[in-house]
This record gives structure tokens, C-alpha cells and sequence, in this order.
């Protein structure tokens, strides 16, 4: 298998991963944006997206973005995949990324206090 089928096979598996955990995967055609959730908070709908791309040596990094008062409470979290892993690896990644964003997100104020 290719690098770019690697990469591709890596994309599906963590587009199709994130979905079953309630995300909603974009069309990623023009970006790597790969899917989007979006949270209630107490200034109203926020929504966190996912992007998977090329990074530095690694096939792909998983990164995401939810800004809220003013600044990414992401920026340092991410998973990077390996040529080496194997499609469960990456679903396994996959998933304690997509766990860690969303204890960031609901320990934030505008989440956390919007009951």
C-alpha cells in the first residue's frame, strides 16, 4: 500500500470513528476538515472541527479547533499516525482524541454552566 493510500485508508477509518461517536463528517474536498460537533453553550451553539493532514513526517495528524472566549483549548491536543499502525490502531487513537476533546470542551465555562 501507497503512502497517499495509507493516508486515505486513515482518513476513513477516523471520519467513520469519529461519526459513530456523534460527530458529522464534512465533505473535506477543499480542506482537511473531516467531521464537526457541535455543543450547546450559554452563548449559544459552538462547534468543535476535526481536521486530519499532512504533518512533518507522519502520515496524517488529528488536530481540532474549538475556540471559545477567545482563544483554541485545543491546540495542544492531537494524535499522529504512523505508516506502521494499522487501521484498529488508528480507530483506537481515534477515539481517546476524540475523548479528550470533549472532557477539554465540558470543563469549559460556557459549557459547563450552561444548565
Amino acid at each position: 500500500m501507497t503512502k497517499i493510500e495509507k493516508v486515505n485508508q486513515f482518513r476513513t477509518v477516523i471520519v467513520e470513528t469519529l461519526v459513530g461517536l456523534g460527530w458529522v463528517a464534512t465533505d473535506g474536498i477543499n480542506t482537511f476538515a473531516v467531521a464537526q460537533r457541535e455543543y450547546d453553550t450559554l452563548a449559544g451553539p459552538n462547534t468543535c472541527l476535526a481536521w486530519f493532514n499532512p504533518f512533518f513526517d507522519c502520515p496524517g495528524r488529528l488536530s481540532a479547533q474549538y475556540v471559545t472566549e477567545g482563544e483554541n483549548i485545543l491546540t495542544a491536543s492531537s494524535f499522529s499516525t504512523g505508516l506502521d499502525m494499522s487501521p484498529e490502531e488508528v480507530m483506537v487513537g481515534t477515539k481517546a482524541f476524540a475523548a479528550e476533546v470533549e472532557e477539554k470542551i465540558r470543563g469549559t465555562r460556557m459549557v459547563r454552566n450552561q444548565s
